[in-house]
């Protein structure tokens, strides 16, 4: 464990703050969205509208500044928390999800490679299951204090808090994360996935869009 640790610390910790955030205060979503009058549609075309950001955004940028787009990345975060406060019927829906396409560059891309980084055959399923396994726990920890706060105070406030707390893993980032430049080729990089890589990219893409369309079902209906 001494070992494992030492070897995934700074990507752990990182990840581990993003996600105890995100279970504290984005896991309501689709219920916020209900809760100001949006239909099951509008919510589930965020997701659309979000992957098709990610489809036209992500072949543009073709090295990752590690340290750099951490920090915005949470900076990102904040500002997706900030918009469920504006007012406005759809505005709020585009922008969030046009914001929330930047994260896979910014947040995601640099994050995974900070985590696996230092893997290697003999730790990949190690690493690989402790990833799972404890966000999976924080899933189950999290949202009954999101929701306490919703109860007590609304979902203006939670947002608020979460706008905050977003902008204090930059904090660890700056002092945990050396720059580094990574170069990924978008075409490249998809002409190299072939085989059993691909099935598990289409698979993955599958089973992403129907945790976001039951998901959002599950809350629209729980909201009624």
């Amino acid at each position: 464990m001494i070992d494992f640790l030492h070897r995934i610390k700074s990507g752990f910790f990182i990840l581990l703050i993003q996600s105890i955030i995100c279970s504290f205060a984005l896991s309501f979503l689709p219920l916020y969205f209900k809760t100001q009058g949006y239909s099951l549609y509008a919510i589930i075309l965020l997701y659309a509208l979000y992957s098709g950001f990610v489809v036209v955004f992500i072949p543009i940028i073709k090295t990752f500044h590690l340290r750099k787009y951490l920090q915005i990345g949470f900076v990102i975060y904040a500002l997706m928390s900030l918009i469920l406060l504006i007012p406005g019927k759809y505005t709020n829906i585009v922008a969030y999800a046009f914001l929330m396409s930047w994260i896979y560059s910014f947040f995601w891309i640099p994050i995974n490679y900070l985590y696996f980084n230092n893997s290697h055959k003999e730790t990949n399923a190690l690493n690989s299951s402790f990833y799972m396994t404890t966000f999976a726990l924080v899933s189950i920890i999290m949202p009954p204090l999101g929701a306490l706060v919703i109860k007590y105070w609304g979902f203006h406030w939670l947002y608020l808090i979460a706008a905050v707390l977003f902008l204090i893993p930059i904090l660890v980032v700056r002092k945990y994360v050396h720059e580094q430049v990574i170069s990924a080729p978008f075409w490249l990089s998809i002409t190299q996935f072939s085989k059993l890589k691909t099935l598990t990219f289409f698979e993955g893409g599958i089973r992403f869009y129907a945790r976001c369309y039951y998901s959002s079902l599950r809350s629209y209906i729980s909201a009624k």
